[in-house]
C-alpha cells in the first residue's frame, strides 16, 4: 500500500523524506501509553477504519502537502498499531514455546 502512496507524493520531497516514520512511532507511543481499562480490541476496529480513511482520502484528495499528511498519517498510523499487535503475539507466543 505504502508502495503506491508514496510514489505519487514524490515532489514533496523534504516532506516524504522526514514525516515518513512520524505516525508510525506516534501509534507506538499512544498505544503503550494506553491506560489498562481500555478495550485495546476496538483499537484494531479503529485501524481498520483509518487504513479504509487513507485510500479513501487517496482517491479523493488532490496531491498537496495537507493531503499528503492526512493520508500518511492514517495509513502508517494504523501500520504502526497493527505491527505492535502481530509482534505482540509473537513474542508471547515465542515465549510460551521456549
Amino acid at each position: 500500500m505504502y508502495q503506491v502512496v508514496n510514489p505519487v507524493f514524490a515532489h514533496l520531497e523534504g516532506l516524504t523524506s522526514w514525516y515518513w516514520a512520524v505516525p508510525y512511532i506516534a501509534a507506538l507511543f499512544v498505544m503503550r501509553d494506553l491506560p489498562r481499562r481500555i478495550n485495546r480490541t476496538y483499537i484494531l476496529y479503529v485501524a481498520i477504519a483509518m487504513i479504509g480513511l487513507s485510500f479513501i482520502g487517496f482517491m479523493i484528495l488532490d496531491r498537496g502537502a495537507a493531503s499528503y499528511l492526512l493520508i500518511n498519517t492514517l495509513m502508517l498510523g494504523a501500520f504502526g498499531i497493527y505491527d505492535l499487535f502481530w509482534w505482540s503475539i509473537s513474542f508471547v507466543r515465542t515465549a510460551a514455546l521456549s
